[in-house]
Order: structure tokens, then sequence, then C-alpha cells
């Protein structure tokens, strides 16, 4: 039945994680939208996050923050994404939902969560309207959803069996021909899929093939109130006294993020102008023993890269969304490393909302996000040469960050994006779509 306007619309929206106990981009641009619906008038919406096991008592199947903020286990993070959440006589969750009776089903993400879960709720609904915003390129690429090769190097032509068995040689080319068949299977049930960025929704055209309508709306930016306008002479850190320019890298930190190319850069620039200091906010790479071995060896990897530069670099460690404008004050230049296409990286639009012109490669969605010579400036993506030139440059001309801010995008408006997709639930609904 068409959505009238006096009715309430009912929304769960389901992330792979929350943002309270995985601080992912993701995470927080799923938790912003739900926030952003709550304070609409008729709407009432829902929060389903996958979490850790550790969360649950024994025994349980479904937790809670509070009433609108559920928890259900997460998936096992296998081939095929396979829930941990069932939905037979058994499930705890299936009652809950059945209750809600939702309009619209919303799904930030497959990981964790499961393609099994999101297909069985599609059966169990068949009422509700169903979207998916896409953060990875995981449809198309079953190595981490990069399309970055285990050697590194782009995946420039898109994924096919034969390429797609070298990254994942463990699995068979029938598991990957099965594979690549759940996901068109997925995506065609689903009735609308939101990407972030124009070029994820190209390639996910391009390359799954498939009718599903599909638009883009940028994610939105939690804990983002009015910008507080920063002021171009601030004197902000001990070493501008010293004429110093400082970079500054926020975000989580494993091989794909590119901090060792970052290094690598200052590392030659510090030849020329040894006024250049990087500050690093992100993952605690001292924390020994992770569970995964090849990224505690990129923990180690990067701490021999910062041990001889350790007077130019400082670790900060994680941080929270609260504490973001701080640190960014503290930075003229943020930087970026990424070796992956990228989608709609949430620091970039950080950096807009606090007036920080950006360094990215000229790739993918960074490319789309940052515009050269307007926002930041590019570099050739994976390439410590270039960037190094790139911050020697902006280091000699510090005109050149002054100009930016004055010329470098708003931030995104909440309002306009929760808006958007207000819109585009209302129009599945009563178009039936």
């Amino acid at each position: 039945m068409p959505l009238s306007i006096t009715n309430t619309l009912r929304i769960v929206i389901f992330a792979h994680g929350h943002p309270r106990f995985s601080p992912g981009g993701g995470e927080h641009a799923a938790y912003a939208l739900f926030k952003q619906l709550q304070i609409l008038p008729n709407t009432m919406v829902w929060f389903v996050a996958a979490c850790d096991s550790s969360f649950f008592s024994v025994g349980q199947s479904v937790g809670s923050i509070n009433s609108e903020e559920i928890l259900i286990p997460k998936a096992k993070n296998d081939f095929f994404y396979h829930s941990s959440t069932p939905l037979d006589e058994s499930s705890e969750f299936k009652p809950w939902i059945q209750k809600i009776q939702p309009d619209i089903l919303h799904f930030h993400h497959f990981a964790h969560l499961g393609i099994d879960l999101i297909l069985a709720l599609l059966g169990l609904m068949p009422n509700a309207r169903s979207i998916l915003t896409l953060h990875e390129y995981l449809t198309i690429c079953p190595y981490q959803g990069q399309l970055l090769r285990r050697d590194g190097k782009i995946c420039y032509k898109g994924p096919s069996i034969h390429d797609c068995i070298q990254c994942v040689p463990h699995q068979s080319t029938t598991n990957l021909f099965m594979r690549s068949t759940m996901m068109k299977s997925l995506i065609e049930r689903i009735n609308h899929i939101i990407a972030p960025s124009h070029d994820l929704a190209e390639r996910i055209k391009k390359f799954n093939i498939v009718t599903t309508p599909i638009t883009v709306i940028e994610n939105a930016l939690s804990n983002h109130d009015q910008p507080q306008p920063k002021s171009t002479n601030r004197d902000h850190h001990t070493t501008k006294s010293r004429n110093a320019t400082v970079f500054g890298y926020f975000g989580q930190i494993h091989f794909s993020k590119g901090l060792h190319i970052i290094i690598k850069a200052l590392m030659m620039a510090l030849r020329d102008n040894p006024n250049l200091h990087l500050t690093i906010h992100g993952t605690d790479i001292y924390q020994a023993g992770h569970p995964d071995k090849n990224l505690q060896s990129y923990f180690n990897y990067i701490q021999s890269l910062i041990e001889p530069l350790n007077s130019q670099i400082y670790f900060h460690g994680p941080y929270t969304q609260d504490e973001l404008r701080c640190l960014i004050s503290n930075v003229d230049w943020m930087i970026m490393g990424s070796l992956w296409y990228e989608n709609s990286p949430v620091v970039i639009q950080e950096a807009y909302l606090h007036k920080c012109p950006l360094i990215v490669p000229a790739l993918g969605g960074m490319a789309e996000k940052v515009r050269d010579g307007i926002d930041g400036y590019h570099y050739t993506p994976r390439s410590p040469i270039d960037l190094s030139s790139q911050m020697l440059y902006v280091a000699n001309n510090p005109q050149k960050r002054l100009d930016l801010i004055t010329t470098m995008q708003e931030p995104i408006n909440n309002t306009e994006i929760t808006n958007s997709h207000l819109k585009l639930y209302k129009d599945i609904v009563d178009t039936n779509i």
C-alpha cells in the first residue's frame, strides 16, 4: 500500500558494526543517518548493529543498548558471509522485527551482517522495501573488497575468475563463480542501491551487470554540528615558531591505507626541508599481539619506519570523534596514502568541516571528492617520490594553504543528506519499486 504523508514511516537501519565498539567510517555514517532520522516527524527508526559475541550472554542472540539500538552477533567473516543470526523458530531476532513491521530495510554493507540474513529478511518481510548502501567493492572483489590485488597493485581491469584466483588461491574457481552468482542475486533482490561516490556507482554498474537502480548519496557525518571557522593565522603548534609545516594522518592503520607511503615521502622531503612534521592519529600500532598476524607484521613495519624519525613524527594513536576538531586544528595539511580506490572517506569530510586542506592520491573516490588545486592537491598514487615533492611544494609555499582555505568546498550538509534518504524511502514505498 502506498505510503501516505500522514502515516509514520518505519525504518530499520542495519550496520556492520556499532560505532561505540567499532569506530570505522561506515559504522559512523550509518549511525549518523539513524540519529538524523530519529528527530524527523512521521518516522520511527531503529538501528541494528553486528557485534562480537563477547557482548552477549551465553545463549543470547539479541542484545541492545536501548530500545532503538539493537545488537546481533557478528557474521562469520568467511567467503560467503554467512550470518550468525538465524531466522528460524529458535530466533530471538525474528519476533522482534516481525513486531516492528518496517516499511524500509536499509542495509549499510553486508559484511558481518551476512548475505544469508539479508536474503532471509527479504523473504520474511515481503512488503518491506530494501536499500543497500555499499561502502567498498565487496560485491565485485572477493579479496578484501578493495580491488587491490594481493601483490599490492590496483586491479585496474576489474575482477575475473582467472585474476581473482591469484588473490584467493585457497578458493576454487567453482567457489568464485558461486560467490559472483550470490552477489548478483543479492543485488537483484534489493530494491535500490546507494553509492556514496560516483566512482563506486560506475564500477558496480560495469562489473555486477545488474538493473537495480543506483543513486549516489553522500554518507552522513557524525557529530556534524555547525562548523566553527578556523583561524588561518593560528599559532597552533610549538613548532610553528620554527616555521614548521605539520601534516596529519587520520584513520585506521593497515596496508591499504598506505601510511608507509606517507612516512617514506616524509623521509625524502626532510633531506631538503628539516622543518616538516607528521602526526599520526589512528590504530594503536604499539599494542602487541594483534590476532591478525599480517596486520601485526604491518604494525611492526610502521614502527621500524617511525623509529629513525621520532623527532619528526608524533604518534597520537586512537582518537574519538569529539577530539577531532582539536586534533585537526593542530595540523596544516591532512594527508592520505591509500593504495586502493577508496569510496567516500569520512576523513575528507572532516577536513572540510574544519577547513583543513588535503593532499590525496589521484585515485577513485579521493580524486572525486578532493578537487586538485581547489580543495587540496593530488599526487601520483603509491609514489613516495611524487608525494615528497608535493609536501615540499606546500611547505615552501605557505600561502597555498591560505588560498585553498578560501576555495575549498563546504562540508556535507547532514540535513540535505537525510532529506535525500527520506525522499528515496518514500519514493520506493509509494511506487513499489
